[in-house]
């Protein structure tokens, strides 16, 4: 029985002759259930009997096919997010290679809300292992509270050391000579806005008013 796409939501999904994947008649989406439902190409012996290791090689050269695509174009798009996170192309590598060990090589369904999430979290791991200024709430691809879960579990399921703290003088640096309103309206004054401020973390930590969770308002 033919089922409606579940991307568009108008199209019917049918089985591609060549592939064997199941596709969307209307926006043209591959979905993934085709891997159970393959429809076999024409292949027979000599007698006229059916050929079935030649269709089933058929069936996974397809299948291995549309894996690379979907993990190539997963993979573009998890390096494009961990660089929008600010790490490196180098850091972007190394949090893509993260995400595919704690997947096992799968990474995520291009489209869904799991693959931002997973990129963000790997970005995160990647970036505070260097102790580079980022926090979960500037990783604005899923809600905090998802995100910091997300971590703790990637982290424990690779067995990864664990992280530095905080570099809140950093962070300072980064929030003030990126920030538009004190770049143009006190250029000559940003050293001095800095050094009080770095003062004021300092009585922070000293004084124990804040416990490193929530870095971003104590730097604003």
């Amino acid at each position: 029985m033919a089922s409606t796409c579940w991307s568009c939501g108008e199209g019917v999904v049918v089985a591609d002759p060549d592939s064997g994947l199941l596709v969307c008649t209307s926006c043209g989406r591959v979905h993934d259930s085709g891997a159970t439902e393959f429809v076999h190409q024409a292949a027979y012996t000599d007698d006229g009997g059916f050929y079935i290791r030649a269709s089933s090689f058929v069936y996974h050269q397809s299948q291995s096919h549309y894996r690379d695509q979907k993990l190539a174009a997963t993979a573009i798009t998890m390096t494009s997010i961990a660089a929008r996170l600010g790490l490196s192309p180098t850091g972007a590598e190394e949090a893509l290679s993260m995400a595919k060990s704690a997947t096992d090589g799968n990474l995520a369904t291009q489209g869904t809300a799991f693959l931002p999430a997973l990129a963000s979290a790997c970005a995160f791991l990647v970036a505070r292992s260097y102790r580079l200024p980022l926090s979960l709430a500037e990783t604005a691809f899923c809600p905090t509270a998802s995100l910091a879960n997300l971590v703790s579990r990637t982290a424990s399921h690779l067995s990864l050391p664990p992280l530095p703290s905080f570099d809140y003088a950093a962070a300072l640096e980064r929030a003030v000579r990126s920030s538009p309103s004190i770049s143009s309206a006190a250029c000559e004054r940003t050293d001095v806005i800095l050094s009080q401020a770095r003062f004021l973390l300092r009585c922070a930590s000293k004084w124990s008013l804040t416990t490193g969770r929530y870095p971003l308002p104590l730097i604003a």
